[in-house]
Order: C-alpha cells, then sequence, then structure tokens
C-alpha cells in the first residue's frame, strides 16, 4: 500500500517576470500527506547572472555574492537534483493523455502557487530542456486560506493572505524571510494551521 506524500516547496527569484528572470534559490519539504510529518528536505542556491535580475528582487531575496560563489549550483544540476527529490516522492496516481494507462507523479503545494511559484518552476525546466517529475496543478496554501475564511464567516480573517501575514495570524513557529527553505517551512506550517 502506499502512503500519499505531497511536496511544498519555494523559490526565491531575481525578479517577477519568469520568462526573464532567473531562480536563485529553492527549497522542498516533503511530507506525509494525513499526518503532514515532514520526511525529508531539500534546499539549493542556484547560480545565476546578476545582470538578468531586479536588484530590488536580490535585496529582498537577501542575495549575497560571495555567499552564492561559494554555495551555489549549476541551473542544470538544481533541476536534476530537485527531479530526483520528486520523483522520490511521487506517490499520485494520474491517467496518461493518450490512455495507455496510469503514471505515478508528484503532487506540490506552495504559498502564491497559481500566480507565482508554479509557472516559474514549469517555465524554468522548459528552459533548461527538461521535464518536470510533477502534476502540472499545484495546491495553493494562499487559495486554500481564503477559501477557509469564506468557509467560516465567523472567523475573523487576516488583514490579506501574504505569507508573512498568515504566518502571524496563526502563530506559527516558523517566520517567513524571503530565504526558500525557511519560506516553505512557513507555509508548511501554515497549512497545518489550515489544512
Amino acid at each position: 500500500m502506499t502512503i500519499d506524500k505531497l511536496v511544498f516547496f519555494d523559490l526565491e527569484t531575481g525578479g517577477l517576470d519568469p520568462k526573464r528572470h532567473p531562480i536563485t534559490e529553492i527549497g522542498a519539504i516533503a511530507v506525509f500527506t494525513e499526518s503532514l510529518q515532514a520526511i525529508e528536505e531539500l534546499h539549493y542556491r542556484v547560480l545565476f547572472d546578476p545582470n538578468e535580475c531586479d536588484p530590488k528582487a536580490l535585496s529582498i531575496n537577501k542575495y549575497d555574492a560571495e555567499l552564492w560563489r561559494k554555495t551555489a549550483k549549476e541551473p542544470a544540476y538544481v533541476a536534476d537534483k530537485f527531479s530526483e527529490f520528486l520523483r522520490r516522492h511521487a506517490t499520485l496516481t494520474a491517467k496518461r493523455n493518450d490512455g495507455s494507462g496510469y503514471f505515478c507523479t508528484t503532487e506540490l503545494a506552495a504559498h502564491n502557487a497559481e500566480g507565482f511559484d508554479a509557472e516559474f518552476l514549469q517555465i524554468w525546466y522548459k528552459r533548461l530542456n527538461k521535464k518536470l517529475p510533477a502534476w502540472p496543478q499545484v495546491l495553493c496554501t494562499k487559495q486554500r486560506s481564503m477559501a477557509l475564511f469564506k468557509e467560516h464567516r465567523f472567523l475573523t480573517p487576516p488583514r490579506d493572505h501574504k505569507l508573512e501575514t498568515l504566518a502571524e495570524y496563526f502563530g506559527v513557529p516558523t517566520k517567513p524571510d524571503q530565504t526558500a527553505l525557511i519560506d516553505t517551512k512557513a507555509t508548511l506550517e501554515v497549512y497545518r494551521s489550515i489544512a
């Protein structure tokens, strides 16, 4: 019997345009879907050209040229490692488009997934000529939070549904700080609060 898993992830980027700006950092945590217990973490800083970035984005994301020089890895290497991570935690059974059977893939979750992370990740993999081994629809904790307060109108809603606001609202231990793994942890903790 397969135990379902979910992979939470977060990206830091060199700007807001997924067609122009690079991914600078990726963090991910695989969890058991039912218990939301963490199984494994992944974190990489990604090598990139600062000239392709919005300087404001680099400042917000705590870019330190010396730290990246010492620790960052090539984009193709990071994509391969992330793909390996996703394949290790693939438990979602999906039907092939051509009707020839089924395959196993990974279910992803992120905060503001539809508005940011999912598109950035998909375009990044295409640019690297790689296939993202994950289901294209990403569970979005921002959307889930918005639904929670519509479903339970007696709850006092937060002022907005940003990750920082929700982390504060639900009193989660991890405070988002614009670094990929910390923000992934905060996203998971917020999801535990609203699941």
